[in-house]
Formats: C-alpha cells, structure tokens, sequence
C-alpha cells in the first residue's frame, strides 16, 4: 500500500468545506451567443457531468494598455466523463493557490482564491487538438516581484452533480531570485577546458 502525504489531506479538506474568501475573476473574450445554432445540437456536444478534470498549467505574462503587466498562470482544462474523450460541461470553476514561499506546513488555508460563476465559466470554452476544453487565466501580481513557488487545487462544481477535485500540482513562478535562491532558469556553469589550464614545466637538474 502506497503512503499517503498528509500534508496535502488538511488542503483538500479545505477545499471540500465552504469558506468566504476574496473574490477574482477573469477577463476572457466572450463567445458570440446571439446568433441561434443552424442544428440541433449533438449529444456529444451537451454538456455532461464530469468525474475528472485534468488541467495544464503555463507561467504567463498578461500586458495591458492601461497598467503594468501582470505575472501568473495560463490553465488549460480537460474534463472526463464515462469515456476517455473531453467533455463540455456546465458549472463554476474554483481554483485555490497556495503560496509555498516560506509556508507553515500546518496552515491547510489558501492565500488566494479564483471563482469563475457558471455563467462566466461557459465563456471560457474553446476546441483544442484533443476536443472539448476550457482557458484561464490566474493572476498573481506585477512583473518584478521574486521567483516564486505556487501550488494549484482545481475544484469543480457542477450543475446537477457531484464536485470534482483536480490534482495538486506545484509550479515556478520566475521573478527575481530571493537570498539564497538559484535564478530561474538557472544559468549554466561556465565550461573549464583542460586545455586552458597552464601546466608548469619541469626543469631536471644534474
């Protein structure tokens, strides 16, 4: 029987119970829903109930036109039903972030929570290579701020169904190198050939 990390189990606890936290939501370009569909839509493209969600997470910058650019996660997600094919689905998205810099291995609350409203989350939507998926953005703060390590709890609620609850994953956030802390990415160690190395000559004597 494998272990189990019980540093994650007080987390995941917190994700599963309600709490009030602050708020964020994402600014995506929403989908042009006034023209009606020409078709009746298939069943593969109703949305379903998922019971897994996979999701891929890329360190991004966000630049505006009105402020300085902000640093954080692009995340990509894939929802599972009965069949290995992604899914659409109907529901809100919460994504927690947690903070590892530093972090008391007993504090299980989040620094940070992202809600997306089931009407907000619809318009997330687009078809990748694989099918049906879903883009976020999770914003973190301005560009300059130190390297840091995040972790990242995906929860889904959705609409007539049982919550479903992604995989902790951490990540590096690139920034500044704190004290004691290699730059990301790290840089190369300069290459020493033997060659350059000046050998002193020996003199024999009689």
């Amino acid at each position: 029987m494998k272990g189990i990390d019980m540093s994650v189990s007080p987390r995941l606890l917190y994700v599963l119970l309600p709490a009030a936290t602050l708020t964020l939501l994402s600014g995506c370009a929403p989908l042009n829903l006034k023209n009606p569909l020409p078709w009746p839509v298939a069943p593969e493209d109703k949305p379903g109930v998922p019971n897994r969600v996979v999701t891929i997470w890329t360190d991004t910058v966000l630049y505006h036109t009105d402020r300085p650019p902000e640093r954080g996660f692009g995340g990509r997600l894939l929802f599972y039903g009965a069949k290995e094919k992604p899914i659409k689905i109907d529901g809100t998205l919460v994504v927690y972030a947690f903070d590892e810099t530093g972090r008391d291995p007993s504090n299980a609350k989040p620094d940070r929570k992202y809600v997306f409203p089931r009407e907000l989350f619809a318009k997330h939507y687009s078809e990748c290579g694989v099918g049906h998926s879903y883009s976020v953005w999770i914003p973190w703060d301005e560009v300059g701020g130190e390297q840091k390590e995040l972790s990242l709890i995906v929860r889904f609620l959705p609409a007539g169904g049982a919550p479903v609850i992604g995989e902790m994953t951490k990540h590096l956030l690139p920034g500044r190198p704190r004290p004691g802390m290699p730059s990301w990415p790290p840089r190369a160690a300069p290459h020493r050939s033997d060659r350059n190395r000046s050998t002193p000559s020996r003199t024999r004597h009689r």
